[in-house]
Parts: structure tokens; sequence; C-alpha cells
């Protein structure tokens, strides 16, 4: 009898260890397929806008398409090196789509000093969205909260929501003597090592005489001397824990 029950138990372990990794190799072969499916996507487009392009045939339009070509690519400079200049209220604000295209397994270290930002009500959805990546994604996010002692009890709420959502969370005393002024107004993201925005302003609030600017950029060594700021912050930060 104790055989047949060690049979039996090895057996079931076996069926199990298989199950797990079919839905592990499952996962993996799913996201596989999307992301292909994305990029024959962006080739079907890219594609299609170079045949509107090719086809064109009459003198008149083919010089004026040209033309049109030359001033867009004189315009967006910047834009095609990978620098875009806006800000956290406008459209094409990196937020929570950017966040979006963050790797699997990849990473983002943020730091987050403008003190009114998290009391936006888009920060829900923007916490929901690197919840899902941690879950769904297996993202690292760090996040280092960079404020004055009086304003503890109102960060503290903050940072244990983003505890709860799987979140690293650090911060900084502003009061501290060890604290560098330089490192008052640093708030950025980034992405995968390769990415970085940065914000800078006074405030989240949108005003037309101190508006925030954001700065979006792949320039790489401005990414290792922001990557290289946040391992310095990091060393002086202590970690949140509920």
């Amino acid at each position: 009898m104790d055989i047949i029950l060690t049979i039996l138990s090895t057996l079931l372990a076996t069926l199990v260890e298989w199950y797990i990794k079919y839905e592990k190799d499952k996962t993996f072969y799913n996201n596989e397929f999307l992301k292909l499916e994305h990029r024959l996507e962006e080739i079907s487009n890219q594609i299609s806008y170079t045949n509107q392009i090719t086809t064109v045939e009459h003198p008149y339009f083919k010089k004026e398409i040209d033309e049109k070509m030359k001033e867009f690519l004189s315009d967006n400079q910047e834009l095609l090196s990978g620098i875009h200049v806006t800000n956290p209220h406008a459209d094409d604000t990196f937020g929570i789509e950017g966040i979006s295209y963050t790797k699997e397994f990849g990473s983002i270290k943020a730091v987050s000093s403008i003190p009114d930002y998290w009391e936006d009500d888009f920060t829900k959805e923007y916490l929901k969205v690197q919840s899902e990546l941690i879950d769904q994604k297996h993202v690292t996010i760090q996040r280092i909260f960079i404020f004055e002692k009086k304003e503890w009890k109102k960060k503290e709420q903050h940072m244990k929501e983003q505890v709860k959502c799987g979140i690293q969370v650090f911060y900084i005393d502003k009061d501290s003597e060890y604290f560098n002024p330089q490192w008052m107004q640093e708030d950025f993201l980034i992405q995968d090592n390769e990415l970085l925005v940065d914000i800078a302003g006074r405030t989240h609030k949108f005003n037309k005489n101190d508006s925030v600017e954001e700065r979006i950029t792949m320039n790489k060594n401005e990414v290792q001397q922001k990557l290289k700021r946040f391992d310095r912050l990091l060393e002086r930060a202590t970690e949140y824990k509920c």
C-alpha cells in the first residue's frame, strides 16, 4: 500500500510540475505572439505610408510632398534624435501610455519631489498600470520620494498605497543634514535604463505662468547621468515598509 501511495504521490507531483511548466510556456508564447502581431502591424503601417507616397505620379504633388517631407525633417530633428519636450498636461505626455511600453522583466526607476503630483486623480490609473506591469510583465519599479518632515503624514499615505501595488518605495528627508540641495528639484523616471523622462517644475497644477516642463530623451549620456543620480539618491534613501 505504501509503495502505491508513493507512486501516486510521485505521479501527482510530476503532473503538477508539467502543468506549471505548460502554463509558463503558454504565457511566454502568448506574449511573444502579441509582440510579433504588434511588429507586423507596424511594418504594415510603414508599407502603407510608403505606398501612399511612391504611388503619387503627378509632378506637382511629387514636388509638394518632397518639400513637406524636407520641412518635416527640418522641424523635427530633436524628435527624430530621440528627444521630445512637452509638459505633463499635454496630450503627448509620456504618462500612462509611455510606461505601458516597459519591457517584460524591465525596470522603472523614479524620483518624485513635486509636492502635489500624487494628489492628481489621474495617478490612480497611473498606479493601476504600474501594478499591472509588475504582475503581468514582471517589471521592477523603484520610487524614491523626496519631501520635508512636515509632509510625512500625507506622503506616507501615498507610499503605503504604492507598496501595496508592489512598488519598492524609498524616501529622503529634505531636512536631513546629509541632504544635497541639488537633489531638491529632482523628479524623473528612467525606463529600462534607456529612456529618461525628466520633470522640471514646482507644482503639478496647471498654471500658464509657472508651467511644468517634461523632457523625454533617449540620449545615452543624459540617461547615464540620471542613473548615477538615482543610485546616489538610493544610497541616502530609507526603504518604506508598511
